[in-house]
């Protein structure tokens, strides 16, 4: 099994920014905030680049265009909302993950913390990897503010569907 880190490509790509309001809190909390959603107007912040389908926004939210999303939903199931942005004549959804997946090892992978604690960054991954079958786009509770990651069926589906905008990198861990 390979797992790979998902980071949108804000060198080639343009970006996106919260015209308003600072929603971010609301995300990565591993539960539904849909019935709570009122869509907040985005705008094109850093035109690098073209708007891609993978736009960065802020932190640890991933946005797909309208594309992605069609494109990308059949293998995502449950595990994460599609919340509507406003933009300009353009559809955009902040994909709200809600597979938060508990499948770290704390014994033995290694960790660099801050002084209160919280995990600064993961130096070693130990990965309980059958937690993760048929899990194609999630977070890790330790991490959830630093990365997303994303399965090889899921970057297939971006190969073949033509997406743009987006880093994948392996991760490395070991497999327990």
């Amino acid at each position: 099994m390979k797992i790979y880190f998902f980071s949108p490509d804000p060198d080639n790509y343009a970006s996106i920014e919260f015209v308003d309001e600072k929603i971010e809190d609301k995300f990565l909390q591993g539960k539904s905030i849909r019935n709570e959603w009122t869509p907040p107007s985005v705008y094109i912040y850093d035109s690098s680049g073209p708007l891609g389908d993978f736009p960065a926004l802020s932190d640890n939210i991933p946005v797909f265009s309208k594309k992605a999303w069609e494109s990308l939903s059949p293998f995502l199931f449950d595990s994460v909302e599609a919340l509507p942005l406003i933009i300009t004549n353009l559809e955009y959804y902040a994909i709200n993950v809600l597979e938060m997946t508990d499948c770290i090892d704390h014994n033995k992978s290694e960790f660099r913390r801050y002084e209160n604690g919280a995990i600064a960054s993961v130096n070693h991954f130990c990965i309980k990897t059958q937690l993760l079958k048929n899990k194609n786009l999630f977070i890790f509770p330790e991490t959830k503010y630093l990365d997303t990651y994303v399965s090889e069926a899921f970057i297939n589906c971006v190969k073949t569907n033509s997406l743009k905008g987006s880093i994948f990198r392996e991760l490395e861990f070991e497999s327990i």
